[in-house]
């Protein structure tokens, strides 16, 4: 009875499918756009798409296959499904990730679909891309407990693939062991194969926790360490913090946090004298943590030595590729020496990691001096499918035609871009008045 609801459940999901979907043939693009689905949990598409998939897929659409079912609460029907199919590579991995959604308990029979699985490539001599299954097999091993196993398997997941997830992964297993340096360049190689914010946030996360982990605070000064931080962050109650962390270096001397904390106090009063020398005390103390050699780089910035600068910049950089006012700081220092291309690939780098409007503004004036007008134009349409109610990409548009007319010596040509400028002015217009709107409303609301 179950396994006919579920069969209405689908035909259901069917019918109401926009069948119009085009499902792209190249299985690279395929899977990017099952991912796009399921980020935004469109359910129907995701069945329609996984109903007419390309031929040459990979064991990559039997996860989101399994996916679809767990979110969808149907994992029975797929499993019952799948044991009565005849044995093959996709059976197993079916099989196997089934098991391991399944939780404890059916770690050890997700095991078993998995080495049924290799026992199957052995005996026929099959070579498939096989790094996919070999992931699934070190989530496993890790599930169980059996971390040694589950790195040695992942580096041969690693060997056929080098993706973001597996070195995030690898991370994860490394923490677990306390190997916080093999993290943290797990963590590190993993950025810039990233593509998903959620899988950067998700980076980001564990470095800071990687972070925390390392730091070696006596006991009884951690809840203290975290109100000075926050103290700090916020810029409250900066001479109580000092006071007290001058207190608590007489006591730890060796404690670098403290170091660190003085430092930044000082920098926040303008005590740049003072600063330099609590921060650097702090990397002599410890040179692993990050904060320390970004703190001395905007010090030095302020002070217009943009060589010292750069170099403490970068050193915070190789230790933590996820902070995002690192990337800005050097995107500013190349901007200013003139080297655009170079500040543009920092700027991305630090949208990649914090995306906002000011960020992707900022961005788009980079290219107005470092890159063509197409490039510039490709930036702008982007910025505003991502932010189309805000006025200004829109004014930034028309400015952007405008320097193209009076460039452009084909009658027909400036025509077309004499058009494109009263489009973009049109909307500017409409938007910059909606904007005014809503201030209005919103004025007179508080009032």
């Amino acid at each position: 009875m179950r396994a006919f609801f579920t069969i209405i459940f689908f035909i259901s999901i069917l019918i109401g499918c926009n069948s119009s979907i085009k499902v792209e043939k190249n299985s690279e693009l395929y899977i990017a756009q099952l991912d796009d689905f399921f980020e935004k949990e469109s359910w129907k598409e995701i069945l329609y798409l996984l109903e007419n998939h390309p031929e040459d897929i990979s064991l990559e659409y039997y996860r989101y296959l399994v996916q679809f079912n767990f979110k969808n609460k149907t994992l029975g029907t797929l499993k019952d499904k799948y044991l009565k199919k005849e044995n093959s590579i996709e059976k197993y991995y079916v099989l196997a990730m089934i098991s391991y959604l399944e939780g404890v308990y059916s770690y050890e029979k997700s095991d078993f679909f998995i080495k049924e699985g290799f026992k199957l490539v052995d005996e026929n001599h099959l070579k498939p891309d096989f790094s996919e299954y070999y992931f699934l097999s070190s989530m496993v091993f890790d599930a169980m407990e059996r971390h040694k196993e589950a790195l040695d398997i992942l580096e041969k997941a690693e060997k056929l693939k080098s993706l973001g997830k597996y070195k995030l992964f690898r991370a994860n297993i490394l923490m677990k062991q306390s190997d916080y340096s093999g993290a943290q360049i797990s963590l590190n190689e993993a950025f810039p194969l990233l593509e998903k914010q959620k899988d950067i946030q998700k980076g980001n996360q564990m470095i800071q926790s990687l972070f925390l982990k390392r730091k070696n605070l006596p006991e009884e000064l951690k809840l203290a360490h975290l109100k000075w931080i926050w103290g700090l962050e916020t810029g409250k109650n900066i001479y109580p913090i000092l006071k007290n962390a001058l207190k608590a270096k007489d006591s730890y001397p060796g404690v670098s946090e403290i170091y660190s904390v003085i430092g930044f106090a000082y920098y926040l009063m303008d005590n740049k004298t003072d600063a330099f020398i609590y921060l650097e005390k702090a990397i002599a103390l410890d040179p692993s943590d990050y904060i320390n050699y970004f703190h001395l780089g905007v010090l030095y910035y302020y002070l217009q030595q943009s060589n010292e600068s750069y170099n403490y910049f970068k050193k915070a950089l190789d230790l933590n590729r996820y902070h995002s006012l690192t990337y800005s700081y050097l995107s500013k220092i190349d901007t200013s020496l003139g080297s655009y291309d170079s500040a543009i690939s920092y700027k991305e780098s630090e949208i990649k990691i914090q995306p906002s409007l000011e960020i992707f503004l900022e961005l788009e004036m980079l290219f107005q001096k470092g890159r063509d007008t197409f490039q510039r134009r490709e930036l702008l349409e982007k910025i505003i499918l991502l932010y189309p109610e805000t006025p200004e990409p829109y004014e930034r548009m028309t400015s952007l035609y405008e320097e193209i007319f009076y460039n452009e010596v084909n009658p027909e040509l400036r025509k077309k871009w004499k058009e494109k400028i009263a489009e973009y002015q049109i909307i500017f217009k409409e938007k910059e008045s909606e904007k005014i709107e809503k201030e209005m409303v919103r004025t007179e609301t508080t009032e």
